[in-house]
Formats: structure tokens, sequence, C-alpha cells
């Protein structure tokens, strides 16, 4: 499990975070995930969040297994990321039967990328 302060819990923060990725095109599209972020506060330490619906999952447990295998891919480099972002990550098809190798290499990528974007607009 992340830290409680590097986890999105409120509606509203999922909401503004879709929100303000769509409006500055900070997506990055994988074939196991799409990932949405904002830049906020650089004082404020970076938050992520997962969303896992019953249309991908029927079963409840199989949706937590699956969070848990990303949150443990976003826990390995939480330090890598530099303060201030809201990231919410949304699992695909793919991922269900995805080896957990390959979900962390692409993770990497998409922190790697955020990483070197720098500060955003908010």
């Amino acid at each position: 499990m992340l830290p409680k302060q590097n986890r999105l819990s409120t509606r509203h923060q999922f909401k503004k975070v879709r929100y303000l990725s769509k409006k500055y095109n900070q997506e990055i599209v994988s074939p196991y995930f799409y990932l949405s972020y904002s830049y906020t506060d650089p004082e404020a330490p970076t938050e992520v969040g997962f969303v896992i619906g019953t249309k991908l999952l029927k079963s409840a447990v199989a949706r937590n297994r699956l969070k848990r295998v990303f949150r443990g891919c976003v826990r390995e480099r939480l330090s890598d990321i530099k303060n201030g972002y809201w990231i919410v990550i949304i699992p695909r098809k793919a991922s269900i039967e995805a080896p957990y190798e390959k979900i962390s290499a692409d993770i990497n990528k998409a922190i790697q990328n955020i990483c070197i974007s720098g500060q955003t607009r908010n």
C-alpha cells in the first residue's frame, strides 16, 4: 500500500486530474494502462490514485489484485517522481493477464516521461 500522504482519495482530486490532463494534454497511453497527471503544488507530495471499474473486472478480488500490482509498481518508483503531481492510473484489459515485469517496465517509462516533462501548467 502507498503511504497515506501519497494517495489520491477524494472525488474532487480525481475529477481535477481528469479535467486538467485533458485541457493540457497530459496523458500517457500504454497497452496496459492510461495515465493522467496534473501538476499542482510544488511543496505538496506526489499523490497517486487508481481507478478500476466493474466494467473491466466483475470480481472484487480480481480488481483488488490488479490494484496491488499497480501499487507495487508505483511504490518502487515513487521517490523518482518530483513533488507536486497528482497522477491517476486506469488499467486496461491487457493488464489483467500481463506479467508484473511488463507492467512495471511501462510504469517506469511513464514516470520517466513525467519527470522529463518537468513542471507543467496548472
